[in-house]
């Protein structure tokens, strides 16, 4: 089938059918990636927190985390002013 014929398609399902198939796509593409270990996510996700609630792996802070998305935003801010003054 086409890409176009499929996009007309899923885009006049209704919300919860469109979620619905969202959810399959993305549940089809674990194992997909090269890191991937074999678990899905639900199963990765579960371990974390697992992990986090024991103690074993602490985490971040959310100064941290707030300095690593600041650090982010100001490095593309900065690209973004460079290469606009190319």
């Amino acid at each position: 089938m086409l890409t176009a014929e499929l996009t007309q398609l899923v885009t006049n399902l209704d919300y919860g059918d469109r979620a619905e198939l969202a959810g399959l796509l993305i549940d089809s593409l674990d194992g997909e990636d090269f890191e991937d270990e074999g678990e899905d996510s639900l199963t990765i996700a579960l371990s974390r927190s697992a992990e986090m609630k024991s103690g074993e792996n602490p985490g971040i802070t959310l100064e941290e985390l707030m300095a690593g998305v600041q650090a982010g935003r100001v490095k593309n801010e900065a690209s973004a002013a460079y290469s606009h003054a190319a």
